[in-house]
């Protein structure tokens, strides 16, 4: 007991400085109205999608169809539209070179720009429907090699000391397939698969497509290349100031011309040839249109350049042109998609890995597993 306590008195009460004293804990006291609370992640989150407009419209445009997707790129696009018009993206830009992140944007490329006499060819390109009217599915015949017209590289048949470099790119429909196209080839055949998803050629803006081809062509050297793409690409196009609706003439002719850009910028890279396969055929009658319109501009693009080739996945990989949840290959039924009714699951990918495969025997001679 102290000197200067009584046996009557209390001990005194400890007073903590953090708890009583100190700045900090006297502003604990006060409340933030939830009103400002509200307006401050608003803003918050505002900054950050100007600031990153292009990854959110990419994944946007990777969703799977439906209210959200529709939802998500109606505030995306207009969004990163006017984040890349005042500059907004630069800061993010600049950070990726910085940390030397691969830049797949671009402006005034000729994927955007050009015009469409890239297509001017007297080569007929057939439609997506009439390859596959009177041939069974799974058959090389839906492979369109048109008359090569000069400036085509020679091939050198691949060996095991020097195999067949394919690179397999292009959206989320691609993954499947390029590994299943690893698992069919033998030694003479090396696969590399590099998918970017969410993206496609309608939306240069997010991800240009001419300027991934040559980072691809510099970074992985390939001999030939397997493009599969066309999935997130059921959206209008501008090009010279003109809207183009996906459902006319003139949209299907925009897109061939785009799919011909990549495959020639490829092609500029050093690579022997190019191959494109679009999307296969969908549950929902709309996709179906765009997708159908999607290969027929793809076998319009091919046989337009020179070393550019169009393998049909549409009818190859279907019930002759029909959409079905399953297939049969070699005899083996299997369930040919993914839940969403688009996407091939990885046991039905060996029947478009098995058109890419047949496609490629064409021109460098067996490479298939025996």
């Amino acid at each position: 007991m102290s000197a200067t306590q009584t046996p009557n008195q209390a001990p005194p009460q400890r007073r903590w400085i953090d708890e009583v004293e100190h700045p900090a804990a006297q502003a604990r006291a006060r409340r933030v109205p939830a009103g400002q609370a509200i307006a401050t992640v608003f803003l918050a989150l505002t900054v950050a999608w100007l600031l990153n407009s292009e990854s959110v419209l990419r994944k946007g445009e990777g969703m799977d169809p439906g209210v959200t997707r529709t939802l998500v790129l109606a505030a995306a696009q207009p969004i990163n539209s006017f984040a890349q018009n005042v500059g907004l993206a630069a800061p993010r830009s600049a950070l990726d070179a910085a940390l030397g992140h691969q830049s797949y944007v671009a402006s005034n490329t000729a994927l955007e720009t050009g015009d469409d006499s890239i297509l001017n060819t007297p080569v007929a390109a057939p439609s997506a429907s009439s390859t596959a009217r009177n041939k069974p599915a799974h058959h090389a015949q839906s492979v369109l090699y048109p008359q090569d017209v000069g400036g085509v590289t020679k091939i050198h048949p691949p060996t095991v000391s020097h195999p067949l470099k394919v690179l397999v790119t292009g959206d989320s429909l691609s993954t499947y397939p390029g590994d299943q196209l690893a698992n069919l080839g033998n030694d003479k055949l090396k696969v590399v698969v590099k998918p970017f998803n969410g993206t496609g050629l309608t939306t240069p803006g997010s991800f240009n497509w001419q300027v991934a081809a040559q980072n691809l062509v510099r970074d992985i050297h390939p001999d030939a290349v397997m493009l599969i793409m066309g999935a997130n690409d059921g959206w209008d196009m501008t090009h010279d100031g003109a809207t183009l609706d996906w459902a006319t003439p003139s949209w299907q002719r925009e897109y061939a011309r785009r799919i011909a850009v990549v495959m020639q910028t490829f092609l500029s890279g050093g690579v022997d040839r190019v191959y494109y396969g679009g999307p296969p055929t969908s549950p929902a009658a709309n996709y179906q249109r765009i997708f159908a319109s999607i290969n027929a501009a793809g076998a319009q693009a091919a046989a337009a350049i020179p070393g550019a080739r169009w393998v049909d996945l549409y009818n190859g990989t279907s019930d002759h042109g029909r959409y079905s949840r399953s297939e049969v290959y070699h005899g083996q039924r299997l369930d040919a998609r993914q839940g969403d009714g688009l996407h091939w699951s990885y046991d039905g990918s060996v029947l478009p890995a098995s058109l890419l495969l047949q496609a490629l025997e064409r021109e460098y001679g067996p490479l298939a597993k025996r």
